[in-house]
């Protein structure tokens, strides 16, 4: 028979794993880790890709290290994060050259 060949497909887009959901009290932190996904949504492993988050909603300043690469497995993290000058509802917006970015569902601030 033919043989058979396998290619692995890159990353076209992000999905988030994981998420803090809030209330998040005042002067606290929160977290977000993303997945590398193909165009099948299947995960991709590729380490060192850079990933940035950002204030897609809400007042306020958002601080913390904004940038994070990936790791082996195609995971990032963004942890220790936090937003100075806003209360209430917020959302976030992770991106990455040629990837379609994500952004959270609703996260509040107290």
């Amino acid at each position: 028979g033919n043989p058979v060949t396998f290619t692995a497909q890159s990353a076209t887009h992000l999905t988030i794993t994981t998420a803090s959901t809030g209330p998040i009290p005042p002067a606290g932190t929160f977290s977000v880790t993303v997945q590398l996904r193909n165009s099948a949504g299947a995960a991709v492993s590729l380490a060192g890709k850079s990933l940035s988050i950002a204030k897609a909603s809400g007042p306020g300043t958002l601080n913390g290290t904004l940038t994070q690469p990936t790791l082996a497995n195609g995971a990032a993290t963004f942890s220790g994060l936090s937003v100075s000058g806003g209360t209430g509802a917020h959302t976030f917006t992770i991106s990455g050259t040629g990837l379609t970015s994500v952004t959270t569902a609703s996260i509040t601030f107290n």
